[in-house]
């Protein structure tokens, strides 16, 4: 590596929200990973939410808004079930370009840095008022959350 070359690492970030983070037992870094931006479907934040007794989990992506909501439960592998979920959902999605260009980032790590941006907080609530309303009035499959994203 020559002097002054910069290095970017693909790394796989989680921006929960604290009530998730708290949950998933992961302390927040303060800082910015990079100045650069990172690749396209490595970053997503993620947001906690009930629907009657079951708790989900919607992670959402700030470059696409693209929702992925899974069961929340067991917080302790949530995040490798992410990673395989996100795999299989953009597959089914027809994205396979997509999908082997995030495979390297699982390989390099999961970062879990502060929320920043407050419009995509603000997309993943409005998805989830969406998710708890048609939840009301029966028209989820919650053992389908696949469904949901």
């Amino acid at each position: 590596m020559a002097v002054g070359e910069i290095v970017l690492s693909i790394m796989f970030y989680i921006r929960p929200t604290l009530s998730l983070s708290k949950r998933l037992g992961v302390r927040l870094d303060t800082h910015e990973a990079s100045s650069a931006k990172p690749r396209l479907l490595t970053e997503w934040y993620g947001n906690d939410f009930r629907l009657g007794h079951a708790s989900f989990v919607m992670f959402i992506n700030p470059d696409t808004c693209l929702p992925v909501v899974m069961k929340a439960v067991p917080y302790r592998d949530l995040i490798c079930r992410f990673q395989a979920h996100l795999t299989a959902y953009l597959q089914a999605l027809g994205w396979a370009d997509a999908t082997r260009a995030i495979g390297p980032q699982f390989a390099e790590g999961t970062e879990y840095l502060k929320t920043r941006d407050r419009s995509t907080l603000g997309v993943a609530v409005e998805l989830i008022k969406q998710l708890q309303t048609e939840h009301e009035y029966g028209l989820l499959d919650l053992n389908a959350p696949a469904k949901m994203s």
